[in-house]
């Protein structure tokens, strides 16, 4: 009987396959600031505890980066073209079979997330997952305005000052923020700057501002 021996290439193609293989995942992701969901689904490839992949989700497609503990933690960066990476990071619950994490980006503000690895959600998944997303608080509008107004300073569309007398908190638009919102006021219909003018009103009630929205 003659037997196949082989060579060392063929063992270390081998190897390598075993090592470095295309997965599925397949998840949702909870939005606090729109309080929305919104379902992902992608490829990626894992080698030596480490990441790297393709995610399509209602905001277009994006590329993942990050680290993999099978059935302990999963963590990554998601980058759509020509914005900031948004965090995520997971740890598995057994229980659930399903990694339950959180997720935050530079301009996309903050929420939470859960995957399943290598099968698609069924429902008795997403019914887990939704139940997960509940046990969260959501945000409230003065929440969402301050998220906004937080948003505008880091943008550098809004200086912070204090006021002189009282010592509180001011802001004001910068050059950068007179050109968006002179912007706004060209784009926006009248129904829309209005929305506009009452969130940023009411974000008034915890922080004083300049009179200087030019609509």
């Amino acid at each position: 009987m003659v037997k196949a021996v082989k060579t060392k290439e063929q063992s270390k193609s081998r190897t390598s396959d075993k090592q470095t293989r295309q997965r599925i995942i397949d998840g949702l992701f909870y939005s606090l600031f729109s309080d929305e969901v919104a379902q992902f689904t992608g490829v990626f490839t894992y080698s030596k505890g480490s990441i790297e992949g393709i995610l399509e989700d209602c905001y277009g497609r994006s590329k993942i980066e990050g680290l993999l503990s099978e059935q302990e933690s999963l963590s990554f960066s998601k980058t759509y073209a020509g914005r900031p990476s948004i965090e995520y990071k997971f740890s598995f619950d057994k229980e659930k079979g399903l990694y339950l994490g959180a997720w935050k980006g530079a301009d996309a503000f903050n929420g939470y997330a859960s995957c399943k690895l290598d099968n698609s959600l069924i429902q008795s998944d997403a019914n887990l997952i939704i139940e997960y997303f509940k046990s969260f608080d959501a945000m409230t509008n003065e929440e969402r305005v301050r998220a906004i107004m937080d948003f505008m300073v880091g943008k550098g569309y809004f200086d912070v000052s204090q006021d002189s007398t009282t010592g509180e908190s001011m802001l004001s638009l910068t050059e950068e923020g007179e050109k968006l919102a002179e912007e706004a006021d060209r784009i926006l219909d009248p129904e829309e700057k209005q929305i506009l003018y009452n969130a940023v009103r009411k974000a008034e009630e915890d922080t004083e501002f300049d009179d200087d929205i030019p609509f």
